[in-house]
């Protein structure tokens, strides 16, 4: 694996530069669910540019990282300076009818294409289970697309297990 680190971000420590590589980043997640949206949404995907991506700014990630339930983390390649990854998690407090809080909920883990399959993921994944025991927080939670097989197979790697499915249905 290459030269890379892995960081802790706080609102103060956020450059344009930090912002676009995670928009970046973002769409290339949302690439891989592409088919699946453009079926549900019966949007086209012929020029398509993610409208809601554009709400991510400076101001977005500032306010969002006030908060200190929310963590941020990025891996930077050291000899590129290119952000190839990011872990964004939150920590909940509030009862849900199957969990007690509070509870971590890893809301996004997200690999430049170029570097998936070489142990970056798990290093983000080691690192919020870390950042969760220090916090003493017992339980992690997230959710997974069903047709990500990937990554439905991480994190069973990891010891998650499935709590319960969401299901939708398109009229």
């Amino acid at each position: 694996m290459r030269n890379l680190e892995i960081r802790k971000i706080t609102s103060s420590e956020l450059t344009d530069e930090i912002i676009h590589s995670l928009v970046d980043l973002e769409k290339q997640y949302i690439g891989i669910l592409k088919d699946f949206l453009w079926d549900m949404y019966d949007v086209n995907a012929e020029g398509y540019e993610f409208p809601e991506l554009s709400l991510k700014n400076k101001e977005y990630y500032q306010r969002v990282l006030c908060n200190p339930d929310v963590l941020l983390y990025i891996v930077t390649d050291k000899e590129t300076q290119k952000t190839v990854g990011y872990a964004y998690a939150q920590v909940r407090h509030n009862y849900d009818d199957l969990v007690r809080p509070p509870v971590m909920e890893i809301c996004e883990i997200v690999v430049d294409i170029g570097y998936r399959r070489k142990g970056m993921g798990k290093l983000l994944a080691e690192r919020l289970e870390r950042d969760a025991r220090e916090r003493n927080i017992r339980l992690i939670q997230l959710a997974v697309h069903e047709f990500n097989t990937i990554a439905k197979e991480f994190y069973v790697k990891r010891g998650f297990t499935t709590l319960m499915r969401k299901m939708i249905k398109k009229l």
